[in-house]
Order: C-alpha cells, then sequence, then structure tokens
C-alpha cells in the first residue's frame, strides 16, 4: 500500500506546522483536504485558510490536539466508506480539540476544555470554530 508512510508523513506535516498569527487577518489554519474521492497520496492536499477569530455568540474556536488516522478515514477518501463525504472535505472522522475562546452565550465550556469535534466537518485541521452544540 503507498500511503502506508506517505500519509502518515502528510499527517506529521499538518500537526507540525508553525501556526502565523495575523489580527487583521485572523488565524492562519492548515487541513488536509480532497476534492476528488480517490488514492489518498493522490487527492489528499495540504490547505491553508483563514479561520475567523471574530466569533458568533454561540461558537467556539478550537485547536486540533490529536487526530488519528483509521482504515475508516482511508476509505471515505477513497469513496468506499457506506456514507460520502460532501466534496471538498477535510479527512479524519475522529480527535481531540482544546478550546482556544468561546462566544458571549457559550455556557457548558470554557477556555482550555477538551472536546470532540463533529466528524462530518473533519479532524485533519489545525483550528477550527463550531457550534457549542
Amino acid at each position: 500500500m503507498a500511503f502506508k508512510w506517505a500519509l502518515p508523513t502528510l499527517h506529521r506535516q499538518l500537526f507540525r506546522t508553525l501556526i502565523n498569527v495575523n489580527p487583521a487577518m485572523g488565524l492562519s489554519s492548515y487541513a488536509l483536504q480532497y476534492k476528488e474521492c480517490g488514492d489518498p497520496n493522490v487527492v489528499l492536499e495540504k490547505v491553508e485558510y483563514e479561520t475567523c477569530e471574530d466569533l458568533q455568540s454561540d461558537q467556539v474556536l478550537i485547536k486540533m490536539l490529536a487526530a488519528p488516522i483509521n482504515p475508516a478515514d482511508i476509505n471515505m477518501i477513497q469513496g468506499k466508506y457506506g456514507k460520502k463525504a460532501k466534496l471538498p472535505a477535510i479527512g479524519g472522522n475522529e480527535g481531540v480539540a482544546k478550546v482556544l475562546k468561546i462566544g458571549s452565550s457559550v455556557k457548558d465550556l470554557k477556555v482550555g476544555s477538551w472536546v470532540i469535534p463533529i466528524a462530518e466537518d473533519g479532524t485533519w485541521r489545525t483550528y477550527g470554530v463550531y457550534s457549542e452544540e
């Protein structure tokens, strides 16, 4: 299997990437994204995007701490999993993240809380903004 070594290398690069903060532009984030299904070595690409730090009242900003690579992730990318991803998609279905910032009406989470993000949004990312729900 060709992706046995290449995919973990991409994964390590994602989580070792230095963050860049520009107050005028927001938080520079990275993710492993695919725009079509196929061989993960071919279709996955590391992309940079801006994560808005101006949260709505019910939102939280998270930093991914860990996100494994498992067979279901590979099957999703290949298009062989029971559920199809809405493309373009960020890889990863599992992970743990730390809350960095909360919106004004967030009640059940605190800065520093560890959370499990929604799988549908992809966990192979450095940062994300989610609803408290």
